[in-house]
């Protein structure tokens, strides 16, 4: 009986965190400045439109590059 609420729980939790990591990166790219506007754009499409998948793209091709 755990075992069945303790995977939803988990799922909640991780589906959670990978929304409010979303929701950072699409404020980053908001107030980023880029040397073309329409990287900033396409960026923004892209966030919002592959979600999660758009959010790793982003994370590993801007955010990692320019920490």
């Amino acid at each position: 009986m755990l075992s069945a609420m303790l995977v939803p729980t988990i799922l909640i939790i991780l589906s959670l965190i990978a929304f409010v990591w979303w929701i950072t990166l699409l404020v980053d790219c908001s107030k980023r400045t880029f040397a073309n506007p329409n990287e900033k754009a396409l960026w923004f499409i892209i966030l919002i439109f592959v979600n999660i998948l758009g959010a790793i793209l982003y994370y590993f091709q801007v955010k990692r590059k320019s920490s």
